[in-house]
């Protein structure tokens, strides 16, 4: 699918930067748009493309032909495992994490600044603790 530009010649400016929906924001550049000649209509409309992943775990518990407690070779059962790849597909939030690391965002220079800051001077760099959070060990 190749990208047109933002204005068609017979259709409205695409907006830049929107999302398809509320509950899957996708950034400009994961968007393609283009045309759909249609001839019957003065104003064709537009096909918007967007990849979403989505995780679904394999299906479980289906072969239990096999008798768990005889296993002279020691080896996992047909289902072994199964039912964690289930569940980790059910709780994983953004399933393209799963493909690979998310790319790392601005970092926190504050806190490094004043940590680097301390050390040069021969300061402790930890946070301080109050009296309540010390521990207290009592000669008996």
């Amino acid at each position: 699918m190749k990208r047109l530009p933002k204005t068609l010649p017979t259709t409205p400016p695409v907006t830049t930067g929107f999302a398809v929906n509320d509950q899957y924001p996708q950034p400009e550049s994961a968007i393609a748009v283009e045309a759909y000649h249609d001839e019957s209509r003065k104003d064709p409309p537009l096909r918007i493309a967007y990849m979403r992943y989505v995780a679904e775990g394999p299906e479980c518990g289906y072969d239990w032909s096999e008798n768990l407690a005889y296993n002279p070779k020691n080896t996992n059962y047909k289902d072994f495992g199964c039912s964690n790849q289930h569940n980790l597909a059910a709780m994983v939030a953004n399933p393209a994490d799963l493909l690979g690391p998310r790319t790392e965002g601005p970092r926190y220079s504050e806190r490094r600044d004043d940590a680097f800051g301390k050390y040069a001077k021969g300061k402790a760099t930890a946070a301080e603790k109050t009296d309540d959070e010390r521990v207290r060990v009592k000669d008996q």
